[in-house]
């Protein structure tokens, strides 16, 4: 049996513009993984649960998700993401904020064959 984890800090997070109303410190992250061996004479046969706490960043981690090429975003004369009805906190689309992988618990199983 093998019991690993992976502890992280809270990080500073970049936001978008004073109107965005993401944290700007992420929590602290706890991943843990296990695994099971069993030996044989030439081969092993190993299975596990990677992430058991199921952590996922929250949902509104990437900005606008839903629209990576910015259609339904309008900018000022400045350049700047200008607030609208359909965007109301001036929102572009951006993954830098994502401070952990989105993938929840996923398990494995192998086969190791040992060659002398």
């Amino acid at each position: 049996m093998d019991l690993s984890g992976t502890v992280i800090g809270p990080m500073k997070l970049p936001l978008l513009g004073p109107l965005d109303t993401r944290d700007f410190r992420s929590p602290v992250i706890h991943i843990m993984n296990l695994q099971a061996t069993y030996r044989f004479k030439t081969f092993e046969l190993f299975a596990g649960v990677k992430n058991i706490l199921n952590f996922k960043p929250p949902s509104n981690s990437i900005a606008r998700a839903f629209d990576p090429f910015d259609t339904g975003v309008e900018f000022g004369s400045d350049g700047q993401v200008i607030s609208t009805p359909n965007n109301p906190n001036a929102l572009s689309f951006d993954p830098s904020y994502v401070y952990y992988s989105n993938q929840g618990t996923n398990a494995f199983l192998g086969i190791r064959y040992h060659i002398k």
